[in-house]
Order: C-alpha cells, then structure tokens, then sequence
C-alpha cells in the first residue's frame, strides 16, 4: 500500500469517529435487503436477527408475516422490548411512525418521522431531547469504496452529536452475505458508552425503520415506470 493510500485509508477512518463518538459497542445487524432487480413485492425476510460482537444473539426483529407493516423487537430470551406500527408504509412521506417501548421499567411510546419532505433523514423525541438519523457525507467517509454510513446524532441547541452510527462497507456486506447495491441491507451499528437500556432499544429499533424505510423507496421508484405505463 502506497503512503498516498494509507494516507487515504487513515483519513477516513477518523471521519466515521468524528465529534468525539467513541463507541463502546457494536451490534451486528444480519439484513439482506432487497436487490435492483427482483419481482415486487415486500421484504422476503421476516425475521432479522441482530448480533453482539461476538456472535451472540442480542436481539431479533420478527414480522409475523411477510406482507405485514408492523414489526416487533425481541431480546436474546424472547420478550418484547419494543413494537413498531404499521404507518412507515403509507404512501405520505411526513406519516409518523410509532414506537413502543416495552422493556423493563419503559412504557414509553415515540413517534419517528421524516426530518423534511424532500430529505431522507428521520427524527424522534425522546427524553427530552430530539434525535436524528441521517445519511453521512462523502467526507465523513460515506460511499467510498461501496461505504455507505448512517449516523444518530443528539441534537442540541448549538451542535449536534453522533451517538451512533450504521456502518455499511465491503468487510460487513461479506459478513452479512449482501452487496452495496441491496437497499435496505444490515451491517455494523455501533453505539456510545452513555446509551444503553431502553435507549439501546430505541437506537435499535429506529435504525431497523431506516432500513425498512429503504426497501420502500427503492418499491416506490419501480412502481413509478410501472403506474406510468398503465395510465399511458
């Protein structure tokens, strides 16, 4: 590797743990996501099980069956910690979504919605404070070499921090046995040292909407030439 490349390689390492994000543990998201080309229809996957760093189960993401717009998420020992309603695939794209909260001293209910009509970032409220997903930029080190990169950030009145991030590269696409051209497809979710419990939860659970929320996109652009040609 030349001094130019490991240079490269360097730099963009140190973007995806900008603003200080340190994390303290990764998760393993094991979705497949849907390809460019496939009959339409949802999701084949109705169930997507989420890893700890080490293999283990931690949690599972179960639809009851595959035409269902509502999901829940389960714990390594099988209890509900969170269910999500079916709205994130209504046709309005600022629809709120639902989130509840169902773990141990949480009855909590959150509502995710799109950050803006013509953006793909989502934002919830939750604590007190408000919470954004959003896609990361080319010099944070997002669509480089098939990298694409999903970061929560806590927004405050004067900056806005990253919590978490989705990582999605060519070492995670071997592992999750994907590609970078499958919407909606898993990879490497990191989370901060001060967010666990409940919130470990919620970070889960709405990076799974942001997921899904890609296989409807990528649904709704192939309906487009095919509305076209029926009203043609």
């Amino acid at each position: 590797m030349s001094h130019t490349s490991s240079a490269s390689f360097t730099s963009t390492a140190s973007t995806l743990f900008s603003n200080d994000f340190q994390p303290a543990r990764s998760f393993t998201i094991h979705a497949h996501g849907i390809p460019v080309i496939r009959i339409p229809g949802p999701s084949p996957e109705i169930e997507i099980p989420i890893t700890e760093s080490d293999g283990k189960p931690k949690y599972k993401s179960i639809r009851s069956h595959r035409w269902s717009s509502s999901f829940v998420l389960n714990d390594a020992q099988g209890q509900n910690v969170a269910t999500v309603d079916g709205d994130r695939f209504s046709n309005f794209p600022l629809r709120t979504i639902g989130i509840e909260l169902n773990g141990k001293g949480s009855d909590d209910k959150v509502k995710m919605k799109r950050k803006a009509l013509m953006t793909r970032a989502c934002v919830f409220e939750y604590g007190g404070d408000e919470w954004a997903w959003r896609y990361g930029k080319r010099n944070e080190g997002a669509k480089m070499n098939g990298h694409t990169l999903l970061v929560l950030e806590k927004n405050k009145i004067s900056e806005s921090v990253r919590v978490a991030q989705l990582v999605r590269d060519k070492e995670t696409d071997a592992q999750g046995d994907t590609t970078k051209y499958r919407a909606g497809r898993g990879g490497r979710l990191d989370i901060s040292r001060e967010l666990n419990g409940t919130m470990e939860v919620l970070i889960v659970t709405s990076c799974l909407i942001m997921l899904k929320k890609e296989i409807d996109r990528r649904g709704n652009a192939r309906g487009v030439p095919i509305i076209q040609r029926l009203v043609s």
